[in-house]
């Protein structure tokens, strides 16, 4: 499900950006996007604090699960 959720929100980052720039431009720009804040500083922040956000993470996580 995660994967799925993350796969959506990266498609409709790259359709509605490209909506209000050209295409290139679109592509360039989300892709700035995606890797900042989807790969780096996920990343970052999960390297250091894993534990604080792994505990306030996990109930919303069983509720995903379940679904």
């Amino acid at each position: 499900m995660l994967l799925v959720t993350n796969t959506l929100v990266n498609s409709a980052n790259s359709i509605l950006i490209s909506d209000v720039t050209n295409g290139w431009q679109g592509i360039v720009i989300s892709t700035i996007l995606i890797t900042i804040f989807g790969e780096i500083l996920p990343q970052a922040l999960c390297a250091k604090h894993s534990l604080w956000i792994g505990s306030i993470v996990a109930a919303p996580m069983k509720l995903v699960m379940m679904l």
